[in-house]
């Protein structure tokens, strides 16, 4: 696909060179043993974030069941890893440990861009809750960052990460549901359709 919609998501493979010690044949092994670590630090993670915000614990089930969490693993994709480092974010935020914040929120970008909706949240709420303070830039500093690095990319390839991920991404609401009834009218076989 496009070198430079790769480039952008540059976190999970960085994370799977890091624990396969640089060996290929130990990266699909690797990101399952990540992905499921992944959902014990996540539900751990948010229990925190659920003690912090008094909600009661036991939904925190709902959170590690997720049925996506199958295909992910399944699929060795970085959802998993994003959901992490998005929790991780936010704990930080709920903290106040804003360098911490910065650096853990722009590695969640570079893992997969939609993460920048969650920064964006959080950024928007604390202008808001702190009536415009200048201390609220601070959680925008992770888009500054990852605003930098598609700006080195586009500057090496000529050519900008948006055009393929908006396309992949961001459709109109329910425009999947019509793809796939469309799957039931085609010719090809079923397993092409699946």
């Amino acid at each position: 696909g496009n070198a430079t919609y790769r480039y952008s998501r540059l976190g999970y493979p960085i994370l799977l060179w890091l624990f396969s010690f640089n060996q290929i044949n130990l990266i699909i092994p690797i990101s399952i043993i990540l992905n499921f670590i992944s959902i014990l630090l996540i539900y751990f993670i948010n229990l925190r974030i659920f003690q912090h915000l008094n909600i009661d614990k036991t939904y925190l089930i709902a959170i590690c069941l997720l049925p996506g969490f199958i295909f992910c693993i399944a699929r060795s994709l970085p959802e998993i890893i994003e959901i992490l480092f998005i929790s991780l974010y936010l704990l930080l935020y709920l903290k106040n440990k804003k360098f911490l914040f910065i650096i853990i929120a722009s590695f969640a970008i570079l893992i997969r861009e939609t993460s920048i909706m969650f920064v964006l949240v959080i950024f928007i709420y604390d202008y808001l809750k702190n009536k415009g303070s200048f201390s609220s830039l601070y959680f925008s500093f992770p888009l500054f960052i990852y605003g930098i690095w598609i700006l080195i990319i586009y500057s090496l390839f000529q050519e900008s990460p948006f055009h393929t991920g908006f396309k992949l991404h961001f459709e109109p609401p329910f425009f999947g549901i019509f793809k796939m009834a469309g799957f039931f009218f085609s010719n090809n076989p079923i397993s092409k359709q699946i």
